[in-house]
């Protein structure tokens, strides 16, 4: 598989999204935008799309170092998602894209006000 100049730099652009969303969401709990963009990227590009989920954790081992507990793990774990995704029909009618999304913020919305609530004894 041959890339093209404009493929590698807007591969190289997309990688540096995910580290930046990563690196300005880290203050904020439960907010984690990578899952999106590894589905988005294989919907798009399909195989394709291993180079900037790569390319992502390539720079984000930079930043972090190597280390085999942070870094290590996110080699494999996006592979799992990526292959997933394979998985889903590339002509995908866009209301289930826009169902899915809808229902991942709606189970993320209770879980933050699950956790919000605070407990009481029952005496």
């Amino acid at each position: 598989m041959k890339l093209k100049t404009r493929e590698i730099a807007i591969f190289a652009m997309l990688g540096a999204i995910m580290f930046v969303s990563k690196v300005v969401m880290e203050g904020i709990p439960n907010v984690h935008l990578l899952g999106t963009f590894v589905v988005a990227f294989t919907l798009t590009y399909r195989v394709k799309a291993l180079f900037p989920i790569y390319g992502y954790v390539f720079v984000n081992g930079l930043w972090e170092g190597f280390s085999p507990f942070g870094w290590l793990p996110e080699v494999y774990l996006w592979l799992i998602l990526w292959g997933a995704t394979m998985l889903l029909p590339q002509n995908m009618p866009r209301f289930w894209i826009c169902f899915s999304i809808r229902l991942s913020h709606f189970e993320q919305s209770a879980r933050i006000q699950q956790k919000s609530v605070p407990e009481h004894n029952a005496r």
